[in-house]
């Protein structure tokens, strides 16, 4: 049985793919701030967000927290940004579809 192998752009395809399943619909939300290239070219498979209007260190915490503890979603804060804190989404290649769905609903929910 041989094994497979993902060349470097397949995984950038994938990790494109995942990325604009939420970043898309994150950008039609109207409590959602979307960070980062809006465009395949100028990003990559990561991407940040945050609830608008909430920049500090402590929202993004609880942020993450709620994402976590409520509905299972793994994120980090990255704060240092000159506009303020936010939460950092980073699928793998071996990120399923439907686990990218579930942060979908679970942004939807953050209202």
């Amino acid at each position: 049985m041989g094994v497979s192998i993902i060349c470097g752009e397949n995984k950038q395809a994938r990790l494109h793919y995942l990325r604009d399943l939420w970043f898309t619909e994150a950008q039609s939300m109207s409590h959602i701030e979307v960070l980062g290239g809006k465009d395949s070219i100028s990003s990559t498979g990561m991407s940040s967000f945050r609830l608008k209007g909430k920049t500090s260190i402590d929202d993004a915490n609880k942020l993450q927290q709620r994402l976590e503890n409520d509905f299972g979603i793994f994120t980090v804060i990255r704060k240092g940004l000159d506009s303020g804190a936010c939460v950092r989404i980073t699928p793998q290649v071996f990120t399923g579809a439907d686990e990218i769905q579930q942060l979908v609903d679970s942004l939807k929910k953050l209202v």
